[in-house]
């Protein structure tokens, strides 16, 4: 998410070379002491919320209250996670999924004290095996593990490490995931949401979930693919992708500027399963939406008889 973007490029070199300093001292172990030290002092401060505009978090947090069930995709070291688990319901489950090693160490330290919270160390995607995260490093020589992304080998020249790979229905099947309705997801895969919803379509078929993800274009040909699969996959659920904003905006593909994508399925209003946080702007958008896809199927078949 923007998240990883939330130092300025002066701070971000200074916090580097802190890292690095820390771990010529204190070693890898010292370092990661260190680390979560820091953020325990920002939670302690409350500066270890997710770095979104206000009228983002503040629909993030009506949701969070709204739902049952949290799936923090790509989880990192807990922002998301902290800031949906503070603001949800007390009996509410939090599922907080980090493939990496260091930032699911912090992860852990960062949700310790918050109950219902399960952390697992595993990837998601189309697949069940084996794979690896490769993680760029900043001129420190930090990983950065923000960026890490899922590839079949090791890359040179960026930190590597081998990690299990499951499908999201495989997980549901076998009963490690036991998710209650409503249910909301954030995912930040840096290119591996295709993959993941493939590996998710029974979950999203039964479960309907409000679905917050990053999408930028160079993760996605980084993979060697488009947005048009992850567009596609959910229009064929009956999803209205949004792209959140001062006002939220149905877009058809990625927008330029735009790295965050609301996706509310929106027979959800109709089916009586409502989330009472949605504005009524999205509402009266998730209503129109039937008339919108019939309006759009009728231009596009006047456009192809125009052509022939």
């Amino acid at each position: 998410m923007s998240g990883r973007r939330w130092l300025e490029p002066g701070m971000r070199s200074v916090r580097g070379a802190f890292r690095v300093a820390a771990r010529r001292a204190l070693g890898p172990r010292g370092e990661l002491t260190v680390h979560r030290t820091y953020h325990r002092l920002l939670r302690a401060i409350s500066h270890f919320e997710p770095p979104e505009s206000p009228e983002l978090l503040a629909l993030l947090k009506g949701t969070a209250a709204e739902a049952s069930t949290f799936l923090d995709i790509g989880a990192n070291v807990g922002r998301y996670a902290t800031f949906l688990r503070r603001h949800s319901s007390p009996n509410a489950l939090l599922y907080a999924i980090e493939p990496n090693p260091y930032a699911f160490s912090l992860l852990q330290a960062n949700l310790k004290s918050r109950s219902n919270v399960c952390c697992l160390q595993i990837a998601l995607g189309d697949r069940d095996g084996k794979a690896f995260l490769s993680v760029p490093v900043d001129p420190s020589g930090n990983p950065i593990s923000a960026l890490g992304h899922i590839t079949e080998q090791a890359s040179p020249g960026e930190a590597c490490f081998e990690i299990e790979l499951r499908r999201l229905d495989s997980l549901v099947g076998e009963g490690l995931v036991n998710p209650t309705p409503p249910v909301f997801v954030k995912a930040d895969i840096e290119g591996g949401e295709s993959a993941f919803m493939s590996g998710a379509a029974r979950f999203f078929t039964d479960y309907r979930p409000i679905f917050y993800f990053e999408c930028e274009r160079a993760h996605l040909e980084r993979q060697g693919l488009g947005a048009q699969a992850i567009w596609h996959f959910l229009s064929e659920l009956d999803y209205t992708v949004l792209a959140p904003g001062p006002v939220l905006t149905p877009c058809e593909t990625i927008l330029l500027g735009t790295s965050n994508y609301l996706a509310v399925p929106w027979k959800v209003v109709g089916a009586g399963v409502e989330y009472q946080v949605l504005s009524s702007q999205l509402k009266d958008l998730l209503v129109a939406e039937p008339r919108r896809r019939a309006d759009r199927r009728e231009t596009e078949a006047s456009a192809a008889h125009a052509r022939r």
